[in-house]
């Protein structure tokens, strides 16, 4: 049995956060539909700069495009920053606990999660940690992260084992 205990700052939730969701297909998607639809704006801008028939708003859409473009993930962080303060959202101490069975999540201010391995599908890693995605209706969208500062010795052995022994697939993440 492994026991993880460890704070979750805002940051890291962002952080956590974003990871999970550019690793999600459906929003992996839509993220690529802005690009693309943002490189398209741009093109259409220089068209019309080409043709002198450039307006004050096309340039304001293209300087948001541009914006979006290479900054979209400092942006989306910043959004969920303001949403977890907006929920008066602090740092929270988080207990995580694996066994032979499954993984439980305690914390205060949440119901305990408690997923047994053959439920998951697979793990990712990011540069900061693990997300566990969840599966399951009730579960749908949530995750388990589990940052690298809260392993110890050879925990992340152990957990990696864990891994192993319910066939799950190790991904490493989109960044």
């Amino acid at each position: 049995m492994i026991s993880l205990e460890y704070t979750m700052s805002p940051q890291e939730t962002a952080d956590s956060t974003l990871n999970f969701l550019l690793n999600r297909p459906l929003m992996n998607v839509m993220f690529l539909i802005m690009r693309y639809s943002c490189i398209f704006l741009c093109f259409g801008f220089l068209i019309t700069l080409y043709q002198r028939n450039t307006r004050v708003e096309d340039v304001v859409a293209v300087i948001t495009a541009c914006a979006w473009l290479f900054f979209y993930k400092s942006i989306n962080r910043k959004v969920i920053k303001s949403t977890l303060k907006a929920r008066k959202f602090t740092s929270l101490q988080r207990t995580i606990k694996f066994d032979d069975k499954s993984i439980a999540c305690l914390g205060p201010k949440m119901l305990p999660i408690d997923i047994q391995w053959k439920k998951l599908k697979f793990v990712l890693k990011t540069k900061q940690g693990y997300i566990i995605p969840l599966t399951g209706l009730i579960n749908a969208g949530k995750f388990i992260w589990l940052p690298f500062h809260a392993f110890k010795d050879q925990q992340e052995q152990q957990f990696l084992q864990y891994l192993q022994q319910f066939n799950l697939k190790l991904k490493i993440a989109n960044n």
